[in-house]
């Protein structure tokens, strides 16, 4: 990941992107808390532990270096993308929260026709201080994960996830690892207080619709024959849009983590 700067980057711009072709080989995308219930309308939402920290993930193939959900001319096939997806070629520094370009996202000059500059009289533009915003705030959202997960996982709650298909023979490639689901079971032998604590923390609609996402799971072999066969019809959403009507629909989709205590 390289973190835009005046001093590498302040001739060169960026291209709007047509399409999801980057993401085909992006089979995990962390998502915000409050992006779960869209997301789960289309593919299983797991959850993982990174750097220590628990998230909650879109699943979009049971293996690594695949997408199930981008079409063969890139265009989505699922009800709702990942709000970081949409922002391409944009992610924030993990360290820094600094505005960065995903990795091997190569820039073009400034002045290229349909190319948008990434800064503007030494600034970032107007337009890449509302992307930074935006996902530095998305961020806030995967990590509100963090606590409740935590807390479940210290009382049992979470078990091991499998991405494989249901049915049929395997998709091919090594399954994907570290996944975890909640046990309905040990979710439903809670303490009253344990409850009381997941409510407060406005854990238990994610965590219901978690829970409802698994079924897709069974999609993946539908998707990936469609993938595979020339004539197979795709289910896609529309192409993406702009940054600026992204921003705007994403701001009452999204919204920043109020608190960081534990339930």
């Amino acid at each position: 990941m390289t973190v835009l700067s005046i001093q590498d980057h302040g001739d060169q711009g960026w291209r709007q992107p047509r399409g999801f072709g980057f993401a085909r080989q992006h089979a995990l995308q962390p998502l915000a808390v409050d992006e779960v219930g869209r997301v789960s309308d289309g593919m299983p939402v797991a959850f993982r532990q990174l750097d220590g920290r628990w998230q909650a993930v879109a699943v979009m193939a049971p293996v690594d270096g695949l997408n199930l959900y981008v079409a063969r001319d890139a265009r989505w096939r699922a009800p709702f993308v990942p709000a970081a997806l949409r922002v391409y070629p944009f992610a924030l520094e993990d360290a820094s929260r600094a505005l960065a370009l995903w990795p091997d996202f190569q820039p073009e000059p400034a002045g290229a026709v349909e190319v948008k500059p990434f800064f503007v009289s030494g600034q970032l533009s107007p337009e890449l201080h509302r992307v930074r915003a935006f996902l530095r705030t998305l961020a806030e959202g995967v990590n509100a994960a963090d606590a409740p997960l935590r807390f479940l996982d210290q009382r049992g709650v979470l078990r091991p996830w499998s991405p494989q298909p249901e049915s049929g023979k395997d998709i091919g490639g090594d399954l994907l690892s570290g996944l975890f689901q909640v046990d309905t079971y040990a979710l439903d032998g809670l303490s009253d207080a344990d409850w009381i604590s997941l409510r407060r923390a406005n854990a238990l609609p994610w965590l219901h619709a978690h829970l409802d996402s698994l079924y897709h799971l069974r999609r993946f072999r539908t998707l990936a024959a469609s993938l595979a066969s020339p004539s197979g019809e795709d289910s896609t959403a529309p192409e993406a849009v702009a940054v600026d009507d992204l921003l705007a629909a994403m701001a009452n989709e999204i919204d920043a983590y109020q608190g960081d205590q534990e339930p």
